[in-house]
């Protein structure tokens, strides 16, 4: 008898056992949002989440009935520098909502990042606002938790772009966007960091025809030459992001230009690095050391 109540008591411990692991899966994806104070709770769904060329890429959609119905979509660097938040509204008319176009870290910041590129664990808390297109006044306040034990890793076909730099030893420069266009006089590469800096690199030729060495400039040369600016135009987001000249403060420059001999690694690809002061009526305003590149 004593024998059979011991076969029971297992056997019941057992059941309970297994039906606790089938009803408390192991996690291995954590969302946690609130958009405008409405809070969810997302587990183990099946979301687009992926690095790629030294960039990491999430998107999100949900059309629960328990849940706003929308789509979000947030673009980073490996580094943690965000490049851009998308979010589309499918309960108000489809609005289209971005993060500023420029100096987005001061209107939403990521202020937890961690990234292991061999065991790709991902770990992002962040919060700020993003602005409807063309319409600053109209805002949504975005704040949440990823935690990803196993990101997807997609195969690089090519050496990824950046320029680099510290900027009064205080701040620094990390490219989140790059451009480059050639005319008949010049050729420029400009970057956008996600601090409200532009810096662009000028040459007289295409980079990959640049003879290495080093290219020494002052305020008055036209090219072969490193600028900084500084974004000093009103917040918001547009469909298409426009440079307007007025929106930029410009500088003063002295500094040096270093292009690096090919490698042969990537023929295509020129690296070098850069140091140069922004000056304004003959005070140094930014110095900026330890700049690098790779185009």
């Amino acid at each position: 008898m004593n024998n059979f109540f011991l076969l029971v008591v297992c056997y019941l411990f057992l059941s309970c056992s297994s039906s606790d692991d089938d009803t408390n899966p192991e996690i291995s994806r954590s969302f946690q949002l609130d958009i405008d104070s409405k809070s969810m709770n997302f587990v183990n769904e099946q979301f687009s989440m992926n690095e790629n060329c030294d960039r990491i890429f999430i998107n999100m959609s949900t059309s629960s009935m328990s849940n706003p119905k929308f789509f979000l979509e947030i673009k980073m660097t490996v580094t943690g520098h965000l490049e851009e938040v998308f979010y589309v509204d499918y309960e108000d008319n489809d609005r289209h909502y971005r993060s500023a176009d420029f100096d987005t870290s001061e209107n939403f910041k990521i202020t937890t990042f961690a990234y292991g590129p061999s065991n790709k664990f991902l770990e992002i808390a962040f919060s700020g606002n993003v602005y409807e297109y063309g319409q600053p006044k109209n805002s949504k306040a975005i704040k949440g938790t990823i935690q990803e034990e196993n990101l997807e890793s997609i195969s690089c076909s090519h050496s990824p772009w950046f320029i680099t730099a510290d900027i009064n030893e205080n701040q620094s420069f990390q490219s989140v966007q790059m451009q480059g266009k050639t005319d008949s006089e010049s050729t420029r590469w400009m970057a956008i960091s996600d601090n409200g800096f532009k810096i662009k690199l000028i040459t007289e030729q295409t980079l990959q025809h640049m003879p290495p060495g080093t290219y020494a400039f002052g305020k008055d040369d036209p090219y072969n030459k490193v600028i900084i600016e500084q974004y000093v135009g009103p917040e918001g987001a547009t469909r298409f992001i426009q440079f307007i000249e007025e929106q930029w403060e410009t500088y003063d420059y002295e500094g040096e230009l270093i292009i690096d001999a090919p490698s042969g690694n990537f023929s295509t690809v020129t690296k070098g690095s850069f140091n140069l002061n922004a000056l304004k009526g003959g005070e140094v305003i930014y110095s900026i050391t330890n700049g690098r590149f790779s185009i």
